[in-house]
């Protein structure tokens, strides 16, 4: 649909200059195929009712809402840095392995992104680097709206002039906000340009550029009779506070700290999906390296020939290149190691995951932890061979049960052996196998065994971290049993039980008589 009348094209939210009307969004609409003249009646009223609007008001504020359509110029860069609620200088730098123009937030950031593609960085390289930060990146200031602003009126056709874009930033800033962009303005290094944060009058923000050429006098932020070249530009964005949120993930999450011990087939899938699901701090503890038998069932596949890196290194440096803005500290060391040397202090996380697959490892921990004063939660997750399973244990608390109580067996049951209570193989049976040989044993099972398990532990460390879980809680989902069958293993009772009611989970942890927690329910 377009309208004929000139005086309308970019004068009213959603009539572009060409007169092309928006009336509706194309993502989820269902057309009756069947029925053209319908559907064009249809489509036909929802343009008429957009310019009636726009012609009487109502919809003004979609030209904010849509601010980033009517912005002038075009695209410079791209922004790396948290859009955060302080008015803060920023830096502008080139990555020089993709000659692209990044913000970031400073010197640190900036040498972060242009080293992660390089495989060795030796001290006179990183030094030759930080110099050529130091000489060749741009001062600015990233400056958030306090309030949604109003728009223009009439709203600009082209770019916007000096005084309408300065207008536009100081009318929407607090007084104290104010004070601080005029002191940074005044500064010694006068920033050559802004990137604006534009809160939506429906929820969310636009990110855009003003770029600030020839300052004579005072700079024009300052609010004084100094003045400047204007232009406008686009910025893509690929700041967690942006991204998080459009692939389903939590904006509240970005302030969590979660200590991840294991970086194999379940914690390489678990870790990010712990960032796409809004973690901005994750530490790995590793010390193995990664294997080429284990490429076919490890996010990681192949590893690299020449680079014999801990898979916690590889890892952390896959995250890191995938999610720049997430922050994440790795240790090459077993978390016995890191936590007798002090490398790792657990109360400053907010959660502990333990997916080493190694059930002494898992359970020394849990009992390393469990009298610690401030100690977060705990969350330990395993899978079973060949398909049967996967489990994901919620530890909280000091009365709802521990790690320990799933392998202490019921006071009535006599000469028990040692066997974990919540397991779907019978006991008594083994399940490792060998291609070449002693010390080559491996415990059969598939990346997709892997990845549902991480799920399943995912999704119960987002209800913890949320404060949705209080108490412990075992959670186990359920395969098909032909391929353990067929290899002639027998199965335990509790795999019997209802899968849905598996997935739920129980809280009944606590077992009485268990020597870490002493199973008080």
């Amino acid at each position: 649909m377009f309208v004929l009348d000139e005086h309308l094209h970019g004068r009213i939210p959603h009539v572009f200059q060409h007169g092309y009307v928006c009336y509706q969004e194309h993502e989820g609409v269902l057309l009756d195929r069947y029925r053209p003249v319908a559907v064009a009646g249809e489509a036909l009223a929802r343009a008429v009712e957009t310019i009636r609007r726009g012609l009487t008001g109502e919809n003004k504020a979609d030209f904010i809402e849509e601010l980033a359509l009517y912005w002038p110029g075009p695209p410079e860069g791209t922004v790396f840095f948290a859009a955060g609620a302080q008015i803060e200088p920023i830096l502008r730098v080139l990555l020089p392995w993709t000659g692209t123009l990044a913000f970031v937030r400073d010197r640190a950031q900036a040498l972060e992104l242009i080293a992660a593609p390089m495989p060795f960085r030796g001290p006179e390289l990183m030094r030759l680097v930080e110099q050529a930060i130091d000489n060749l990146a741009t001062p600015g200031l990233y400056i958030p709206l306090e309030r949604v602003p109003r728009p223009p009126d009439p709203f600009p056709l082209g770019p916007w002039t000096r005084v309408q874009l300065v207008e536009f930033i100081r009318q929407n800033l607090s007084r104290s906000q104010k004070r601080r962009l005029e002191d940074h303005a005044r500064g010694r290094a006068k920033p050559s340009f802004a990137l604006v944060r534009v809160p939506k009058p429906r929820g969310g923000d636009h990110l855009v550029g003003v770029q600030f050429d020839d300052i004579r006098g005072t700079h024009p932020l300052a609010g004084a009779t100094g003045t400047a070249e204007v232009r406008q530009f686009h910025v893509e964005r690929r700041d967690p506070g942006y991204l998080v949120p459009r692939g389903g993930g939590e904006s509240s999450l970005q302030a969590k700290r979660v200590l991840l011990v294991g970086c194999g087939a379940i914690g390489g899938h678990l870790a990010l999906e712990l960032v796409r699901c809004g973690i901005g701090h994750l530490t790995l503890v590793d010390p193995d390296r990664l294997r080429p038998e284990n490429a076919y069932r490890h996010v990681l596949g192949t590893p690299s020939l020449g680079v014999p890196l801990a898979k916690s290194l590889q890892l952390g440096g896959e995250v890191q290149r995938r999610y720049p803005g997430v922050q994440v500290d790795c240790c090459a060391a077993s978390i016995e190691q890191a936590l007798d040397a002090g490398t790792i202090d657990v109360t400053r996380y907010d959660l502990v995951v333990s997916a080493t697959g190694d059930p002494n490892v898992d359970r020394d921990l849990n009992e390393r932890l469990h009298g610690l004063a401030n100690r977060p939660p705990l969350l330990f997750t395993w899978l079973e061979p060949l398909g049967i399973g996967g489990h994901a244990l919620a530890v909280q608390g000091a009365s709802s049960g521990c790690l320990d109580c799933l392998f202490t067996p019921h006071a009535w049951e006599r000469d028990a052996v040692l066997v974990n209570r919540a397991a779907f193989a019978a006991a008594g049976q083994v399940f490792t196998r060998e291609l070449a040989g002693c010390g080559n044993a491996f415990t059969p099972y598939s990346s997709l065994d892997a990845l549902r398990t991480a799920e399943l532990a995912g999704r119960l460390a987002l209800e913890v971290l949320g404060g949705r879980r209080q108490a412990s809680l075992l959670r186990s989902w359920k395969g098909d049993g032909a391929a353990f069958e067929a290899a002639g293993l027998r199965t335990s009772a509790r795999y019997e039980l209802d899968a849905s009611a598996l997935e739920r989970g129980g809280q009944d942890v606590a077992m009485p008589g268990c020597r870490v927690c002493g199973g008080c329910a």
